[in-house]
């Protein structure tokens, strides 16, 4: 017993870096040594094996980052969470098309420092200016850069404006119970963007008209909602009474993409960002141009303050000419992630729409762990004979299987989409098609679509841009609910999640009688506005607390105050960056919510 509390001793007053005789080894680092067509903002990301080494600081590390036009370059280590991620933010931005070398170095007990990495990178000669969605997806050419697509006329009203969208239902038997999310779009009128939540039998429990159009409508695991906003290239957080209460994007000088993010079971963001760069094509392929802009993907994993603690390009991993696209046109998106999903084991699955593959990704190592479909599949589909292509939405299954949306783009005509679930066994490499559904008559989605298992064992399936918009099928392919936009009215995703108590407002002009409280922006700098909204009149508080519980603003002191919304600003600008908690208390009630300052 005394050796047990002598030890334990040791350990609480004994530095860490003491305790141990061999340095730590890294286990990933970011930039990828030799790597090239980096951003200005690129971050020095790396992560330690944690499990021997849990209580190493910013202190024990040395890094020196010299480049080749900049010099010596500074920057502050910060230590990002107890799982052994760092990372180095430079304090001046990389110019344009300089070598960086960087080598991070470990700090003995003696003070002696041994070098646990080094290695190069090299920033791109120029950036190309990131375009939002309305001119990626909209713009002179489709999502693919190389074809134009007619749109219908949309239904017009009498005074000559765009309508409410409107929901026809061509079959309705016994759909799985929930409330369906979509956010219908239209490429000839500007004014046709909208967030809908909508029951099976078509009821519109809450609709936002949208300035923009907005993808990727959907609620999250932890039951906040979320919607891509096109204008600001950002994820919109939004409370279950619809109140915006957090903006999530790319940081490090990317911008977050369209298509997905998901939320991990710790808090943190995961996101996708298309990287384009110049490259001279006629050195690729006969008749590339000389310079061409070429799209790559970049995924992101971000940390509840937004702090970047995962980086991956497949620049560094997909040559050019794996894709499946053209590469002599002058803009070249030859990667187009589209979907990204959780795997039961924490590791990454994302879709790339141009490679017709799914890889499966390391999220403590960025190793790839398999690839499915495509020119480079090191997985063996056993008894499928029609391989998936230009597919999306990836999804694992309560059971552990697979499904995703097969567009078809690529199949000899008459074309057609269907969804696939498969079976993988990673240990040996192969997948099994357990199930599939093809709807007849066929229909051909040429972007876009979305499939998911529900709870009750019925499939989900969004069309995307087909002239159907949703069909539910139950487990043997009997179609159970069926539901279009009119003609040119698509939504880039249809999702249905369980009942709950979302959506029972009409509109977004709509006041819900109960009590809120929330705060925008979230996070912020320096300074918020908490909104909050009193059922009755009464006594009411409001005191923000720090991520220890200890009060540092009392924003209102038991004051009568009556029905109805009020605001109160907190200005942080005295405090240090971090988690705080607001509670507004009134009468026997309290509410407590969360905000993030970021400097």
């Amino acid at each position: 017993m005394k050796k047990l509390l002598l030890l334990f001793l040791i350990l609480m007053i004994v530095p860490v870096s003491q305790l141990y005789s061999q340095e730590p080894s890294l286990i990933y680092s970011y930039p990828i040594d030799g790597t090239e067509m980096h951003l200005p903002q690129t971050q020095i990301l790396f992560k330690i094996n944690n499990e021997i080494y849990p209580g190493l600081q910013p202190k024990d590390f040395n890094i020196d980052i010299f480049g080749s036009l900049s010099g010596i370059i500074e920057g502050n280590i910060k230590k990002l969470n107890s799982w052994g991620n760092f990372s180095c933010i430079p304090k001046t931005k990389f110019r344009d098309g300089e070598y960086v070398n960087v080598k991070i170095s470990f700090r003995t007990e003696n003070g002696v420092l041994r070098e646990l990495k080094d290695f190069s990178f090299r920033i791109a000669d120029s950036v190309v200016k990131q375009v939002n969605m309305e001119q990626r997806l909209f713009g002179d050419h489709d999502e693919y850069g190389t074809f134009k697509t007619p749109v219908n006329q949309t239904r017009l009203d009498e005074g000559g404006s765009f309508e409410m969208p409107r929901i026809t239902i061509t079959k309705k038997t016994y759909p799985a119970p929930g409330k369906i999310y979509l956010s219908p779009m239209a490429n000839a009128y500007p004014d046709s963007n909208y967030l809908m939540i909508i029951g099976n039998e078509g009821k519109q429990y809450f609709t936002q008209k949208m300035p923009l159009r907005c993808l990727d409508f959907k609620k999250l695991p932890d039951g906040r909602l979320t919607y891509y906003d096109s204008e600001k290239m950002k994820y919109i957080m939004m409370d279950r009474d619809f109140n915006i209460t957090e903006e999530v994007g790319c940081v490090a000088g990317h911008t977050a993409d369209t298509h997905d993010m998901i939320v991990t079971p710790a808090g943190h963001y995961i996101l996708m960002s298309y990287d384009q760069q110049y490259m001279d094509m006629s050195q690729v392929v006969p008749g590339g141009q000389r310079s061409a802009v070429v799209t790559g993907l970049v995924i992101q994993e971000l940390d509840e303050l937004h702090n970047l603690i995962f980086q991956w390009r497949s620049w560094d991993h997909f040559p050019v000419t794996s894709t499946l696209v053209s590469l002599t046109s002058g803009a070249i998106d030859y990667v187009h992630g589209n979907a990204l999903e959780l795997d039961y084991d924490g590791n990454l699955l994302f879709s790339s729409r141009h490679l017709s593959e799914i890889t499966k990704l390391n999220l403590s190592t960025g190793e790839i762990m398999y690839r499915l479909g495509g020119k480079n599949s090191d997985i063996v589909i056993l008894n499928d004979n029609v391989p998936f292509s230009f597919q999306h939405a990836i999804r694992r299954t309560k059971n552990n299987t697979y499904t995703l949306f097969d567009n078809g783009n690529q199949r000899k005509p008459p074309f057609y989409s269907r969804v696939v679930e498969y079976a993988i066994n990673e240990e040996e490499k192969t997948a099994t098609l357990i199930w599939q559904y093809r709807r007849s008559p066929d229909v051909f989605s040429l972007a876009m679509g979305y499939a998911e298992r529900l709870d009750n064992g019925n499939t989900a399936i969004s069309w995307g841009w087909a002239n159907i918009t949703y069909t539910e099928v139950d487990p043997h392919g009997n179609t159970v609910l069926e539901f279009k936009l009119d003609p040119g009215i698509i939504s880039y995703r249809v999702a249905k999640y369980p009942d709950d108590d979302y959506g029972q407002v009409t509109s977004s002009a709509a006041k819900q009688e109960e009590q809120f409280v929330s705060n925008y922006p979230n996070p912020f700098n320096p300074a918020t506005k908490i909104s909050f909204r009193l059922k009755s009149a009464g006594n009411v508080s409001l005191t923000v607390y720090d991520a220890m519980g200890r009060e540092v603003r009392n924003l209102i002191e038991d004051k009568l105050m009556s029905a109805g919304d009020h605001e109160a600003d907190f200005n942080a600008s005295d405090l240090s960056s971090g988690i705080y908690f607001y509670t507004l208390r009134t009468g026997n009630e309290f509410t407590t919510r969360k905000m993030i300052y970021l400097k």
